[in-house]
């Protein structure tokens, strides 16, 4: 079978760690707008970061919700804590909670702790007014993608000084491509593709391309995987004289290999419905054996995550001998 024509390499033009050109050439025409577009959608969705998910007020007026304490009111400090730029040495979920007493203008860096780094360190978070204590308490999480306030819930009654914020979880703060006509001897119907990514600076431009390209060819390699035939009898109807025999029939099956080491199974790899692919899509864990961690009072807080889902993935754990966290298998 003839093989279409690929790129020999990928160049990369390192403009700073976190802004990078990557030239993808010589592509046949087409290739360009395809791959481009698809590396700019799992970039922005796919690539996983860190952002706060929820705040909580200790100074606030229960009777009135009025924010005590300090200049601004609380959509403002809100907004400005939705805009820390930050990364977990540690974990997947992290509380910071942080106390002022006195008059100061409280910035991101002043949250900074040995896990918690904050890159935007000068931004403004609010003012704490002379002679009062202000505290705070702010959750972050490590996701994919901009995942709304709701999404972040699991209490069924939220307490009434916290306050859940969308989340945009991307490293990716810019992103563009250029597809421009090349000629490779004679021929013009080629092109090559250019993709300008900016990040964060929670990850390196080149890391973030490197990753997804990884993810991409994880998710395909199930179309690589080796077919066996197998041969069952059916019954088969005669159309003539409408009498039924048996005879043997082939089928082609594809057998995906389980993975040697359970550590290494991701849940992209299991055959799962469709329905709880999507539920655990935001879930920030990718691997099987991560879910050994997480009870299932914590999936069944998922937006439609039900029972049936529930019971789908006890099954998959214990394919692997694995449970979810505080069960044993039966």
């Amino acid at each position: 079978m003839d093989v279409f024509d690929l790129p020999e390499s990928l160049k990369v033009k390192e403009i700073t760690p976190y802004h990078g050109q990557f030239f993808l050439e010589p592509l046949r025409k087409g290739y360009g707008e395809t791959m481009g577009n698809f590396m700019k959608d799992l970039l922005i969705t796919e690539l996983p970061g860190f952002s706060p998910v929820s705040i909580t007020f200790f100074n606030i007026d229960k009777s009135n919700k009025k924010l005590e304490g300090t200049e601004e009111d609380i959509l403002n400090i809100v907004m400005n804590i939705k805009n820390i730029i930050c990364s977990l040495k540690k974990g997947e979920e992290y509380s910071k909670k942080i106390k002022f007493k006195g008059e100061k203008k409280v910035t991101a860096g002043d949250i900074e702790d040995e896990n918690l780094t904050v890159l935007n360190k000068d931004l403004h978070l609010f003012t704490v007014k002379d002679k009062n204590t202000f505290e705070i308490e702010i959750g972050i999480k490590r996701g994919c993608g901009y995942v709304l306030s709701y999404e972040h819930k699991k209490e069924n009654n939220v307490p009434f000084n916290k306050f859940y914020v969308d989340s945009f979880f991307s490293p990716i703060v810019f992103i563009d491509m250029d597809i421009s006509p090349i000629r490779i001897g004679s021929y013009m119907n080629y092109e090559k593709l250019t993709l300008d990514i900016k990040t964060n600076g929670t990850v390196k431009a080149q890391e973030a391309v490197s990753s997804i390209s990884k993810s991409i060819i994880d998710a395909l390699s199930m179309m690589a995987e080796k077919r066996e035939k197998t041969v069952k009898k059916e019954k088969i109807k005669d159309i003539d004289d409408g009498t039924e025999r048996e005879e043997q029939v082939e089928l082609a099956e594809v057998e995906r290999e389980k993975p040697k080491d359970v550590n290494e199974v991701l849940i992209s790899d299991l055959d799962l419905s469709h329905r709880t692919k999507n539920c655990l899509k935001n879930f920030p864990y990718r691997k099987l054996v991560d879910f050994t961690t997480v009870s299932a009072d914590d999936l069944m807080r998922l937006k439609n995550f039900g029972q049936k889902s529930l019971n789908e993935l006890r099954e998959k754990l214990a394919d692997y001998g694995l449970t979810l966290k505080g069960e044993t298998l039966e």
